[in-house]
């Protein structure tokens, strides 16, 4: 898990997000509303087919407008099997890590991430 996290909140514009993704060097960003919890996902891909579905400057497209409200996330204490079983379930590549109780962000878990484990029976 990396717990060094970039996210955005719903009001944010595409285009300010964009630049946060090239500034940050990812594709992804959670979305956080005002009180912490992860309302959803952001991705490269989102923010370019709302720029061209809608035919408008993506700096007045707003990140709620976009993200489906679906969070798919596990806890910090949740198995890496468990993890990887929900990314194939739901066809996602990275997981948001939030607290159990109030939903909050601590991390973020990548299938990248996970490919970077020793094989079982290595250790």
């Amino acid at each position: 898990m990396r717990r060094d996290v970039q996210a955005c909140q719903p009001e944010a514009d595409l285009s300010t997000v964009a630049l946060q993704m090239r500034q940050g060097d990812c594709g992804v960003l959670p979305v956080v509303a005002s009180s912490g919890e992860v309302v959803g996902m952001i991705t490269d891909r989102d923010i370019c087919m709302a720029a061209a579905i809608k035919h408008c400057d993506p700096a007045s497209i707003r990140v709620s407008e976009v993200i489906s409200g679906n969070v798919y996330a596990c806890s910090p204490d949740a198995e890496v099997h468990t993890a990887f079983s929900i990314m194939k379930q739901k066809h996602v590549r990275r997981l948001p890590v939030v607290t159990a109780e109030e939903g909050k962000l601590v991390g973020i878990l990548s299938i990248n991430d996970m490919e970077l484990l020793p094989e079982p029976g290595l250790l």
